[in-house]
């Protein structure tokens, strides 16, 4: 799993797969989800940090896509350790 931060959009995104993107999740205006061919999730970008998401957006991001818990949580410590 890879963070990056643009400082220009003011995004986070988090990579997880290797293979090709082959389409684009839209949870909500902050939260898109990059997919592989067979499903798997790629990467995930955020348009705010964590702590911003709205209980509905958390749930609809982890419902979908389970290990989003786990790259949200890592965000939050990275956000965390730079405050």
């Amino acid at each position: 799993m890879e963070i990056r931060y643009s400082t220009d959009a003011e995004a986070f995104y988090v990579t997880i797969g290797q293979g090709e993107i082959a389409s684009t999740a839209h949870i909500s205006d902050d939260v898109m989800v990059d997919t592989e061919a067979d499903g798997t999730v790629h990467g995930i970008e955020l348009l705010c940090r964590p702590a911003e998401l709205t209980d509905e957006e958390r749930a609809s991001l982890v419902g979908r896509f389970p290990v989003a818990a786990e790259a949200l949580a890592a965000i939050e410590r990275l956000t965390r350790m730079s405050a």
